[in-house]
């Protein structure tokens, strides 16, 4: 068993550093992209790309690119769907449109 425990963890250490240097290599850009492109595909893990960007630019300076990746990746993505759906704010839910809402409220 401590065979495989140390095996185990030699793998992630391995991972790790693996993708922590890629990502350094990369540049700004990869980890921004990263991010970016996990705003379109939410089930890539957002925490991770994170990680690694703190772990490779340090914490101010990767929580920044992340946070800044974030929002643009969110707002093109609602921009996207937004005309997708014919730039009309009269979307529905469960009855009820934005206008009616702001009236009742």
């Amino acid at each position: 068993i401590e065979i495989v425990r140390k095996a185990l963890e030699y793998n992630i250490n391995y991972i790790i550093e693996n993708s922590t240097e890629f990502v350094s290599h990369g540049g700004l850009l990869v980890g921004f992209f990263l991010v970016f492109i996990e705003c379109f595909i939410p089930a890539l893990p957002l925490s991770v790309f994170i990680a690694l960007n703190v772990n490779a630019f340090g914490m101010f300076l990767g929580v920044f690119i992340s946070w800044v990746a974030t929002f643009l990746g969110s707002f093109l993505c609602y921009l996207l769907f937004y005309f997708i759906q014919g730039g009309n704010s009269n979307i529905t839910f469960m009855g009820f449109t934005i206008e009616n809402f702001i009236k009742k409220y």
